[in-house]
């Protein structure tokens, strides 16, 4: 029984800890924003592995460093290629609450987000929907 016991141990410890994370992958992404009527480019970034594991970083819920740290209770949590955000935060100068999902794979992403800002009735029937492509490796 004892021996069973410590191949058991033995074995998890050898097993790494595997918590669900962005799937993206780094290199060169072209992302675009679409709502409303058309999309529209965004940009081209070179997308690294720390902002892929970093949750302030617009890849795990696209607002920027600077907003996210306007915000109090900031969370994403990441369940396979699927992840859910939200957090009460400052934009614009106007108190906020932000939510929205994210599906990501090691070559595409997508997040869609609401925004409701104090004053108003409801979360605007338009959402701010940011669809990315990894083009490739990224430039030296």
């Amino acid at each position: 029984m004892r021996a069973a016991a410590l191949m058991l141990l033995g074995l998890s410890a050898a097993l790494p800890a595997r918590a669900d994370s962005n799937p993206m992958q780094p290199g060169t992404w072209e992302l675009t924003r679409s709502g409303g009527m058309a999309a529209n480019l965004i940009g081209r970034f070179c997308i690294t592995a720390a902002d892929i594991a970093d949750s302030m970083s617009p890849v795990n819920g696209f607002l920027s460093r600077e907003e996210k740290g306007g915000c109090a209770g900031w969370k994403i949590e990441w369940h396979g290629e699927r992840a859910q955000y939200s957090g009460s935060c400052q934009l614009g100068g106007k108190p906020a609450q932000v939510s929205g999902r994210i599906v990501a794979a090691a070559g595409t992403y997508s997040d869609t987000q609401n925004v409701k800002k104090d004053g108003d009735t409801a979360t605007s029937p338009i959402l701010d929907i940011i669809n990315g492509l990894r083009l490739g490796p990224c430039a030296n």
